[in-house]
């Protein structure tokens, strides 16, 4: 069977429809200028555990304003009816130096400053960490066009960047996900539809709830001669449910699979919520309800396309505890 690794955007023609819900957060100015003041006088812990890292973070986190950490919280444990929380108005550096041309350049104290926020509010809902075998330069992923990527399905690639959620294929998959935004680009659109609002039949959704889908890591990973695969379930049979889904990566083990897996597809384009997210915003969603894409655009590089940056957040540390190395939670 050969693996999809790049589709035509030709096949995607249903526009999202219009953003119909979900929490969102503005942070008020005079949380912005608290928020700014703590990350800047955060001291990074001089430690190798990724325990003492969090707890690190934590201690920050726990001085943010009130407001903003029950809505976090809220989000954590509640989850919203759409299942992401949309933060407006976060505070950034000035003077972000123009968005990289490739993988692994010098990013500048404004995107480290806004990583480190990042990561700071991306711990009160869990451990952040990433793969020891993620082609990745740290905990904090950087995500803007590379052309020689354009093709590809990645995320860094500038055709349609089919639906999936992150990593579905590995065991220690994030729980969270969170983007944030340095430089925004109008044309670029986030496309999101939470699992509890596919329509579908019964008997589609007992059939994708089957272990009759093949899924293979992508290529975001130092892959060595063939990808691995597994084998999995596209929802998990309950009536909030978790779902892995990637076609790119994916392949239907029979034909009544293959229909239920087509019919998803149509509900996902038909349903998906559409976002377009702008300079000092943080969209979170819960990996393990919502698939995400991205529409295709035609970045210049010219140092001014959107660059976000992105962080995995497990809940529990059991998930991934004894795969840490170097100051930080990783999972091979």
């Amino acid at each position: 069977m050969e693996l999809l690794k790049e589709l035509s955007p030709a096949e995607h023609q249903q526009e999202a429809k219009p953003d119909c819900g979900g929490l969102i957060l503005t942070l008020l100015d005079d949380e912005k200028e608290k928020i700014e003041q703590l990350v800047r006088q955060h001291n990074t812990v001089n430690s190798k555990d990724g325990a003492d890292i969090t707890f690190n973070y934590l201690e920050t986190w726990n001085k943010f304003p009130r407001r903003i950490k029950r809505k976090l919280l809220e989000f954590k444990f509640k989850g919203g009816d759409h299942s992401y929380l949309l933060i407006k108005n976060l505070p950034l550096l000035q003077g972000l130096r123009d968005t990289p041309l490739a993988k692994n350049e010098i990013k500048g104290k404004q995107r480290d400053y806004a990583a480190l926020l990042q990561s700071i509010i991306s711990v009160s809902l869990g451990y952040v960490y990433n793969f020891k075998d993620k082609i990745t330069t740290g905990l904090v992923d950087d995500i803007y066009p590379i052309k020689k990527d354009s093709n590809k399905q990645v995320g860094t690639n500038s055709v349609f960047l089919e639906w999936h959620v992150e990593d579905g294929f590995h065991e220690t998959k994030a729980d969270f996900v969170t983007l944030l935004c340095l430089r925004d680009d109008p044309e670029v659109k986030t496309y999101l539809m939470p699992a509890n609002h596919l329509s579908l039949s019964d008997a589609e959704r007992a059939q994708l709830s089957q272990l009759d889908y093949l899924i293979w890591e992508d290529l975001t990973f130092n892959n060595e001669g063939d990808l691995r695969s597994t084998k999995v379930k596209v929802l998990d049979g309950t009536e909030d449910p978790e779902i892995i889904y990637d076609p790119a990566y994916m392949e239907a083990c029979s034909s009544a699979s293959a229909e239920a897996f087509s019919s998803l597809k149509d509900s996902i384009v038909k349903g998906c919520l559409t976002l377009t997210l702008a300079e000092g915003e943080m969209l979170v969603f819960d990996n393990r309800r919502v698939v995400h894409s991205r529409n295709a655009y035609s970045p210049r590089f010219d140092g001014k396309d959107r660059w976000l940056l992105r962080t995995l957040v497990v809940e529990s540390w059991w998930k991934a505890k004894n795969k840490k190395v170097e100051s930080t939670l990783y999972v091979s």
